[in-house]
């Protein structure tokens, strides 16, 4: 059986400033344009938070093309210095 949260519940849990103005939101008594700026607020967070994200993973994206990029580099030099391969003709058996 699940029971909902009660705002008391739902505010001790608010650990982000999202978090904090999703409450405010939900729970405050404001006026209507007051619960109006402040849910823009909270999209204005939201958008920043996925941009903060997206830019985490195109730093991880880029970090992991120059490390293959670098493991191609390798593997061409390592071709370019190693010995030909003696492959024995069929009749030399």
């Amino acid at each position: 059986m699940s029971r909902e949260m009660t705002a008391d519940e739902f505010k001790q849990q608010c650990n982000s400033p999202m978090e904090l103005a999703l409450y405010e939101y939900l729970y405050s008594a404001i006026n209507p344009n007051s619960k109006a700026m402040g849910l823009l607020k909270l999209q204005e967070l939201l958008f920043r938070a996925q941009q903060e994200a997206n830019k985490q993973i195109n730093v991880e994206a880029a970090r992991e093309e120059r490390k293959e990029e670098r493991l191609r580099k390798m593997m061409r030099r390592m071709k370019q210095i190693a010995p030909p391969e003696n492959n024995p003709s069929e009749g030399d058996e």
